[in-house]
């Protein structure tokens, strides 16, 4: 059973409400496109959300690291090998490094088609000093 329908069968509602954070966000978007949750919610609400056109640098921030020559998101595109191999090698962040854009998952979420779906109504809340989950760009959009 889909969590939503876990909801709804508690509560008796005819659809539910999602709200996410960070890469939540992510997996939010994952079960509305992927799962096909989207019949069954209403609103969602995504702070901080997770977006097409990042770059990655947002965590290297905490470690001094402002304007990197490349992104993250650029060395995994000019060399995708290391995503398995690092997936591999540390089994615990294999679902961290499904964000990546090179993996498969974030290219069904993110790549195949529009991110929003029919019949959800999305609000989401960023600002341009979120420093992890780094803010689209409107400008490379």
């Amino acid at each position: 059973m889909l969590p939503s329908a876990d909801v709804k069968k508690a509560t008796g509602a005819a659809k539910v409400d999602n709200v996410a954070h960070s890469a939540g966000s992510f997996v939010a978007n994952f079960y509305l496109k992927v799962l096909g949750g989207g019949a069954d919610v209403h609103n969602v609400a995504l702070l901080a959300p997770e977006v097409r056109g990042r770059d990655g640098a947002g965590p290297l921030t905490q470690y001094g690291v402002t304007d990197p020559p490349l992104t993250p998101v650029q060395v995994l595109q000019a060399m995708p090998w290391p995503l398995p191999v690092m997936t591999a090698a540390m089994p615990d962040m294999a679902s961290a490094l499904q964000l990546s854009p090179v993996s498969e998952v974030y290219q069904a979420v993110m790549d195949d088609g529009p991110l929003t779906q029919p019949g959800v109504r999305y609000a989401v809340i960023a600002t341009k000093n979120d420093a992890v989950a780094t803010p689209l760009d409107p400008a490379r959009s």
